[in-house]
């Protein structure tokens, strides 16, 4: 087999390591030190001596070896395991040169992927043309999710693997029903059923439980391990009732409001930790806190 079929079957079977292994064999049989990369890498454990020579390895020739990724990615946001890109952050181009980021065969072995971040703004259709045209239904971890793809996510067929999504909705508060639909996108979530940590930023509005009711209504909110707000610290009031609420109906272990996290413990929603940060906010949080006794455990710095 040449090397070319080999590289597509380890992208054809990204989770599988015998493909690799035949790869790595070929390749240190042709003299070409990728073959190293992957036979070292596939190593369960390895000693100092050998991580530093996978470092070598990259420095050396990384630059090289994203090649096959077609300039898709940022060069140097790409992060290796098992002799494969495995991370990175979409790269911004040009309008005439978008469409070779589409459909490119390297990016199977891709497991986290950023795909914007709030200040940047490429064009939403070229972004769900990336996801759904590319073979990336192997990621596990999706950031700067933009707030028109979550609902294109949630209901896709076939689904996703996606453990971890962070969606970003900046710009202000999201527009009439938008909040709505996403909520019955989250009643079907057909396209991601393994998710168990979700990052929603709703800028510029209030985050109250009621939007949020699809949690402990639905099989994919009730499998939810931790959820991440960008909200005031007097949300903290407002949530802890709901999830009291709401009890073992849910699998929800932890909720951040910011730069503090509210967790479960066997006493109930009673563990605050994090930063103040400011002032501003230390003194927000004391009005939060006074209003719910329930949390009894505090370990905020700038309290």
């Amino acid at each position: 087999m040449d090397h070319d079929a080999l590289f597509e079957a380890v992208y054809t079977r990204p989770d599988d390591d015998a493909p690799r292994a035949r790869l790595a064999a070929a390749l240190r049989s042709a003299g070409d030190p990728r073959g190293e990369l992957i036979e070292l890498q596939l190593r369960e454990s390895r000693t100092s001596a050998e991580n530093e020579r996978i470092r070598a390895l990259l420095r050396a020739h990384a630059a090289a070896w994203i090649a096959p990724l077609g300039g898709a990615l940022v060069a140097r946001s790409v992060a290796w395991d098992r002799g494969f890109p495995v991370a990175g952050t979409l790269a911004s181009r040009k309008p005439k040169e978008r469409d070779r980021s589409i459909g490119v065969s390297a990016l199977a072995t891709l497991r986290r992927l950023e795909l914007s971040k709030a200040e940047t703004a490429p064009p939403v259709d070229w972004l769900r043309r990336v996801l759904f045209e590319s073979p990336l239904r192997g990621l596990r971890d999706l950031r700067g999710v933009w707030r028109e793809l979550l609902p294109d996510l949630l209901r896709s067929d076939p689904p996703w693997a996606l453990e971890r999504v962070e969606c970003l909705y900046w710009g202000g508060a999201p527009r009439p029903g938008e909040r709505e639909a996403i909520a019955a996108a989250f009643a079907t979530c057909s396209g991601l059923p393994h998710l168990r940590e979700l990052a929603l930023t709703f800028q510029a509005i209030g985050n109250d439980p009621p939007l949020y009711g699809w949690i402990p209504e639905t099989a994919s909110g009730r499998a939810l391990r931790s959820l991440s707000m960008t909200v005031s610290a007097d949300h903290i009031a407002r949530w802890h009732p709901a999830l009291v609420e709401w009890g073992d109906a849910i699998d929800l272990e932890r909720v951040t409001f910011g730069p503090v996290e509210l967790r479960r413990t066997e006493d109930g929603w009673s563990r605050l930790r994090g930063a103040a940060g400011t002032e501003h906010l230390a003194r927000d949080l004391r009005a939060a806190l006074g209003a719910t006794p329930a949390i009894t455990e505090i370990d905020v710095d700038g309290l």
